[in-house]
């Protein structure tokens, strides 16, 4: 798979979501507040986390909040 959002618990879904959607309707994987992530992630072309750790992935793109959704902060 090319891409893929990984994200760290509940609160972030809703970020998740939007961003997988914007991304084009990617996979979503939830890593439920540990530190493993399902291999299929892991095996993704780019990885974008959103909440906790970083993962580590050589392509990983790291967001939160309303950054994942091309915000920035004071604009909202």
């Amino acid at each position: 798979m090319k891409k893929a959002v990984v994200f760290f618990t509940s609160s972030d879904f809703s970020v998740a979501l939007a961003l997988a959607n914007q991304l084009g309707w990617v996979a979503m994987f939830c890593r439920y507040g540990m530190l493993k992530v399902h291999p299929k992630a892991m095996a993704a072309e780019q990885v974008f986390t959103v909440g906790g750790p970083r993962l580590g992935h050589p392509n990983e793109v790291y967001v939160s909040d309303f950054d994942a959704l091309g915000f920035h902060e004071g604009e909202v």
